[in-house]
């Protein structure tokens, strides 16, 4: 099981669909606690999953963007 917090933003994943809601379940007891299905965007990072490959990637090519954006693609 995976567990990230950062300030009100929480995520959670793991192999095994009952113990993540075990985790939420008792999460919940003290904090107010949503699940907003699975994640696209987490703390500024693009978030992507790709279920028959196994793979999680995770980039900040929006951060990248607005940077570009800002300063008219200069790089360097």
């Amino acid at each position: 099981m995976l567990s990230l917090f950062h300030v009100d933003d929480s995520l959670v994943g793991g192999p095994v669909l009952e113990d993540l809601m075990v985790f939420v379940e008792t999460l919940g007891r003290v904090f107010k606690v949503r699940d907003m299905g699975e994640p696209v965007m987490f703390v500024g990072l693009n978030v992507r999953r790709e279920r028959g490959a196994g793979l999680i990637t995770v980039d900040q090519s929006s951060f990248i963007s607005k940077l570009l954006s800002k300063y008219d693609g200069y790089v360097g």
